[in-house]
């Protein structure tokens, strides 16, 4: 594979193989972090929203592309809906109860 891409013609702006595993891991990093930010920043109760969200948009997006990849992730889908009622009925039934009491 390796040896087939570099023998592709590329425009003078492709850089070189190599960067692309560093600017992955910063992307990555920086994937975590923010993710972690928008944990912080919408209720542990609300977080499961924001992933399901995430998912429908995602598979939505690509599925005109590869509508492989959407089908496969439809169990994915389903798990974290499940997670999400499960995460809101648990939320909605200790409302009263206070966190560590």
């Amino acid at each position: 594979m390796n040896q087939w891409y570099q023998q592709l013609t590329k425009p003078s702006w492709a850089p070189p193989g190599w960067i692309f595993g560093p600017v992955w891991l910063v992307l990555y990093i920086g994937i975590v972090f923010t993710y972690g930010a928008a944990v912080l920043m919408f209720a542990k109760s609300q977080i499961s929203w924001l992933v399901l969200l995430t998912l429908i948009w995602a598979m939505i997006a690509i599925y005109p592309f590869a509508a492989w990849i959407a089908v496969l992730n439809s169990p994915y889908l389903l798990w974290v809906a499940f997670a999400t009622g499960l995460q809101l009925s648990i939320t909605w039934m200790n409302r009263n109860k206070q966190a560590g009491a």
